[in-house]
């Protein structure tokens, strides 16, 4: 099989994908995974984007890239409540009781952040359609060009790899696994690669997300702790969360440190 047909297919598939639940979270807001998938089916979108931009007219790629783009940005809020209270609902406290108020508020900016978001997820329709039909230039076979993406992808994280300390060094790091992640998808559906490889490429790019959601969450409770006010064993709780959440993210990043060259070689790279 040629690229070209393969590129235009995956794209209009993709988009059909971001259209669907961009729907269902307008119908079923409480549903948080339509949220999740809405945005997973933007990043396979933009990895196609990305990983084969010599393939795309230059005006039909920066519009497109700049409208997934916008896709990401408006869902950031929301899905950043999903995920907080999501991990307070389960957290382990002496008296979870102490949380109410703060979940009390978290609900109330989560249902804000819904409302802007519908107005937003209400334009996709139109402004897909506006992205049907893109001029694909690619003459090159399509196996040829996933191993290349595939090798390239890998060729990323073992340089990003071999020094990783900051929480920025961590993130770039966890950018290039989705990568690489979305590229090997492809692979698998080719049978180009065995499953079990992609496999352990989520694990450790499980493992980098949780990293990512103990930073941003920790953010944004020490945030509310500044701005807003709330009983004195609320603001408890918060500390206990707060600073559970650093140990943990210290912790992952430790385990990390220690085993990543090993967890980077059974991936090939």
């Amino acid at each position: 099989m040629r690229l070209q047909p393969y590129l235009s297919q995956k794209l209009q598939d993709y988009f059909q994908d971001i259209l669907h639940y961009a729907q269902q979270t307008i119908q079923e807001p409480d549903e948080v995974e339509h949220l999740h998938q809405f945005r997973v089916s933007t990043r396979r979108a933009q990895s196609i984007l990305r990983e084969f931009k010599g393939c795309f007219e230059p005006a039909y790629l920066q519009k497109s890239r700049q409208l997934l783009k916008r896709f990401i940005k408006v869902s950031n809020d929301a899905r950043d409540l999903d995920v907080l209270l999501l991990t307070l609902s389960s957290w382990d406290l002496p008296d979870p009781l102490h949380l109410e108020e703060l979940q009390i508020h978290l609900r109330r900016a989560r249902k804000e952040a819904y409302g802007a978001l519908h107005e937003e997820l209400a334009k996709v329709p139109a402004l897909l359609y506006a992205l049907l039909g893109p001029k694909i230039v690619c003459k090159r076979s399509l196996k040829k060009a996933l191993k290349d993406a595939f090798r390239r992808s890998i060729e990323r994280l073992r340089r990003l790899g071999s020094s990783i300390h900051s929480d920025e060094e961590f993130h770039r790091f966890r950018v290039a696994l989705k990568r690489a992640r979305y590229i090997a998808e492809l692979m698998v559906q080719r049978g180009l690669m065995p499953p079990k490889r992609l496999k352990r490429l989520k694990a450790l790019q499980d493992l980098f997300g949780q990293i990512q959601d103990a930073s941003v969450q920790s953010r944004r409770l020490l945030t509310l702790a500044q701005q807003e006010e709330f009983d004195k064993m609320t603001y408890m709780a918060m500390g206990k969360v707060m600073a559970d959440l650093l140990e943990r993210k210290e912790r992952l990043k430790r385990r990390l440190r220690e085993d990543l060259q090993k967890r980077l070689r059974a991936l090939g790279v």
